[in-house]
This record gives C-alpha cells, sequence and structure tokens, in this order.
C-alpha cells in the first residue's frame, strides 16, 4: 500500500500488522489458486457459506462479474478447515478502526 494510501491510517495497516495479515492473505490466496478462483471470491464463498449474503463494493466494472462467480464456488470441508486454519477468528493483527473512527461509527 503506497504512502497516499488512506488505509495505512487504520490500526490493521501499519507496517507491523500489515506484515502479519498478508501472511493470512497469502495463505487464502494460495487456497483460492487451487480452486482457480481469487482471494476476492473465495471470502465471498465462504461468506455465502456461513449463510450471509454480502454486498461486495467495486469500483471496477470487471469486479462485478468476479464477484458474482463467486456465487458458483463450492467450498468442501478440506477448504473451510484451511480456511479456518489460515485466519482462526481473532488471529487478524490490528483494530479495525481508530478510535476516533469507532467513536465516529457508533454514533
Amino acid at each position: 500500500y503506497g504512502g497516499g494510501d488512506a488505509r495505512r491510517n487504520l490500526p490493521r495497516f501499519s507496517d507491523d500488522a500489515i506484515k502479519a495479515n498478508l501472511r493470512i492473505v497469502d495463505t487464502l490466496r494460495s487456497i483460492g489458486d487451487t480452486k482457480g478462483i481469487t482471494p476476492a471470491q473465495l471470502a465471498l464463498a465462504w461468506v455465502m457459506h456461513t449463510g450471509t449474503t454480502p454486498i461486495p463494493g467495486t469500483t471496477k466494472p470487471c469486479r462485478i462479474a468476479e464477484n458474482a462467480a463467486a456465487a458458483d464456488v463450492e467450498l468442501t470441508r478440506e477448504d473451510l478447515d484451511l480456511i479456518e486454519a489460515a485466519s482462526p477468528h481473532g488471529a487478524v493483527t490490528g483494530a479495525r478502526n481508530t478510535e476516533a473512527g469507532m467513536a465516529r461509527d457508533r454514533g
């Protein structure tokens, strides 16, 4: 992420946190590669598997078809186990937002 990227101000994207979190992304990318899908498609497929309907956003028209194709991804028990092993609950390093941002979100 470049110096002008606004995410650099968020705790999860600090230098130390991003290194730890990219290890999770690398593992998820590897799982996706074995299925011929992107990490984003894997994430969307997993969310749908949990019974939640994701509402992905995009700034690129080509991503609409990519996101929609995630609905056709079938996750096996092995896939789900690998995903959980890569990112067990609470494994992400860094808070989602700054204290000021969380206070603003709470309204």
